[in-house]
């Protein structure tokens, strides 16, 4: 005991014979600790933002499949709701199951609105000039002018529709085959051929209520499946400030002239093959975090139909406006049903969302889950005894960590259910992998600077060896072995670490504290947060301050000064006393 204690006391009078090697060094590897712990707790805290953005976003921490549903994605791959339900909550660490129905189909939306109809020739309004496209040279082809192609997102190729239907054999609705400058109001603003027009101004079909009903699910047009609109020439990656209209006119445009203007009334329609999710927006919100994305109007409301008896329905803000639709307008919307046939229904737009993700806001669309039970639209109930199913439980828990666990006793409840609980790392590994790269990423940047601190040490621990060569060879001369001696060097080593330590944790607390308190802005880098495959990441990124985050830099600076002492304390060692002597001078 007594040849311990001294053993401590002659390393800690030997740290401070060179005061001012040693501070430099204590000085480094504090600073490099102080430097780690902040950055270790900032990227977990990254790291867990990335799961909680994950999770939260709509997968949830654990799902509730059948065996075959996520490789092949039927319809038909449905389970009983209430019995699965009731298995999952009744384990404590699940917090609330939400209930999905997925399946696919179009929404559509139609714009009535009046426009002056003329055709090519003599006008006392003047000239127009030809920007885009070319004259209409076929039947039922039009030009329209620039103001309202970019008012109503008119493109060349788009299909206007009269209304009401003009008697045959006049054009029902005409091609947009060119788009010209637009002139003072009083000129028109699309153009015909002669023959066209003529055939437009004879009697018209009878018609018994003179006007279309636009509420009528009927007399929305159902288009080509390419998420454009029987008028849309919207691209799917419309934007806002998007317009149908190309660029100015050239220096050569053609001029054009127009006579004889008539008002008639047109009809505009939008049409988007989207996917469609039912949900109970009551659960729904308690397991992810859509309700907070909601950018206008309202989130689903708990009850399947409105006061007016309508369904509603949530889309995205980019959908919204390629439909060119806000909250409280009507849509079509043609539903799959359970054996593959399209249903039609008329919903109300409750409100928009903006997840972050361009594709999701463009092609994603929720409502009650009611509708997937509803037997005049999905009817998704067992054939036989007429039981609610679903596709998939999304489960929240309350440990996020601990997920692989709860999903693993989730199994063993649902037995004999024909049913799989997956934790969400395999619902999606591509997000998983992203997590492990961030992990990874922030083990090379802790080991970096680990090795600049390990450098100092060893460079500090080996200089400070070759100066006490003859101090060395007098203490093995006088008997002491060469254990002790490279047990003199590692303990020389672990003093100066636990000063390090004392001092790197004191400051790494601190900084810690300030960035749990204020974060880390990274606005300047990226302004609208980082997104991957819809996760979006604060751009202030603050610190997590646990148990962990401290040791584990703590725990990596012990191990490696212990390990870059090891080679100056052999060194120390093996030392012979004459030659120490003799290379000292006595």
């Amino acid at each position: 005991m007594y040849n311990f204690l001294l053993m401590w006391k002659m390393a800690w009078r030997n740290l401070w014979r060179q005061r001012r090697r040693s501070l430099i060094t204590v000085f480094a590897m504090s600073a490099g600790l102080a430097l780690c712990i902040p950055t270790y707790g900032l990227m977990e805290g990254v790291s867990r933002e990335m799961i909680r953005g994950i999770t939260r976003s709509h997968l949830g921490h654990v799902q509730v499949h059948h065996p075959d549903y996520l490789e092949e994605r039927r319809l038909e791959l449905s389970f009983p709701e209430k019995e699965a339900s009731l298995a999952v909550m009744a384990d404590p660490a699940v917090i609330q199951a939400a209930p999905r129905v997925y399946t696919g189909g179009m929404v559509s939306s139609e714009h009535e609105f009046e426009v002056l109809v003329g055709t090519l020739g003599t006008h006392d309004g003047g000239l127009q000039s030809l920007v885009s496209g070319g004259l209409p040279l076929k039947k039922c082809s039009a030009l329209v002018d620039e103001r309202t192609a970019k008012r109503w997102r008119l493109d060349l190729g788009s299909i206007l529709r009269f209304s009401p239907l003009p008697a045959e054999p006049a054009c029902e609705r005409v091609e947009i085959s060119g788009v010209v400058r637009a002139e003072p109001a009083g000129t028109s603003s699309l153009l015909l051929r002669p023959a066209d027009l003529a055939e437009l101004t004879a009697p018209r079909k009878a018609s018994g209520a003179g006007q279309p009903d636009l509420d009528d699910i009927d007399n929305l047009e159902k288009i080509a499946p390419a998420a454009t609109a029987d008028a849309t020439a919207v691209p799917a990656a419309a934007t806002a400030d998007a317009t149908a209209v190309p660029a100015a006119a050239t220096a050569d445009a053609t001029p054009v002239q127009v006579i004889t203007p008539t008002v008639f009334h047109v009809v505009r329609t939008a049409s988007s093959q989207v996917g469609i999710i039912a949900v109970d927006p009551s659960r729904e919100s308690q397991v992810t975090t859509m309700v907070d994305k909601i950018v206008a109007g309202t989130y689903l409301s708990n009850t399947y139909r409105n006061g007016q008896g309508v369904p509603q329905i949530l889309i995205g803000d980019q959908l919204a406006r390629i439909l060119m639709v806000k909250p409280g307008d009507r849509l079509g919307l043609d539903i799959l049903t359970r054996e593959g046939f399209p249903m039609d229904e008329m919903v109300e737009v409750a409100g928009l969302f903006n997840s972050g993700l361009d594709s999701m806001d463009r092609s994603l669309t929720f409502v009650h889950l009611r509708m997937a039970w509803d037997p005049e639209l999905m009817n998704l109930v067992d054939p036989k005894t007429g039981a609610p199913q679903i596709h998939e439980l999304a489960i929240r828990i309350k440990d996020s960590l601990d997920n692989v666990a709860v999903a693993a006793g989730l199994q063993k409840r649902l037995e004999g259910m024909h049913l799989v609980a997956w934790p969400w790392q395999k619902v999606e590994p591509a997000m998983a992998s992203m997590v492990k790269l961030q992990d990874a990423s922030t083990a090379i940047l802790l080991l970096i600077i680990f090795a600049i601190a390990a450098l100092g040490t060893m460079n500090t621990m080996l200089m400070s060896v070759f100066e006490r060569i003859r101090e060395f060879g007098v203490l093995k001369s006088v008997g002491m072995r060469p254990f002790f001696v490279a047990r003199l060097i590692l303990l020389e080593t672990l003093l100066m670490t636990l000063v390090s330590m004392v001092v790197g944790g004191l400051l790494g607390l601190g900084i810690s504290t300030y960035l749990y308190v204020y974060g880390l802005d990274m606005s300047s880098l990226l302004p609208d947060g980082f997104s991957y495959q819809g996760v979006v990441i604060d751009p202030v990124w603050r610190t997590v301050i646990s148990v962990r985050s401290f040791a584990v830099p703590l725990a990596l600076m012990s191990l490696v000064s212990v390990i870059v002492a090891v080679w100056p304390a052999v060194r120390a060692a093996r030392i012979k006393p004459v030659e120490a002597l003799r290379q000292t001078g006595v």
